[in-house]
């Protein structure tokens, strides 16, 4: 949901707003803020969704695990954090 918004919000832009009516490096450039914005909604979405993870209910259990897929979960979880920073 969080990053449905700032597309609805540059869409809803863009019928008022050419997106070339901006200087390229404009500091007021609503479109270039609404792209940060997006990409800090990502970044919260991953958060969430590792800290969601680390939290189910099957993982107050003791019980045995596969070695392998517990860590390309973990793997998966956290690529989004690593990948930007260029980071295996």
């Amino acid at each position: 949901m969080m990053v449905s918004r700032s597309s609805l919000l540059q869409n809803t832009l863009a019928n008022q707003l050419a997106p070339d009516h901006f200087e390229t490096k404009d500091a007021f450039n609503s479109f270039q803020i609404l792209e940060q914005w997006k990409q800090h909604d990502r970044k919260i979405e991953l958060w969430f969704t590792f800290a969601i993870s680390s939290v189910k209910s099957n993982r107050r259990r003791k019980k045995s695990i596969h070695l392998c897929s517990y860590l390309r979960g973990v793997t998966m979880n956290w690529n989004g954090f690593l990948e930007p920073r260029q980071v295996e």
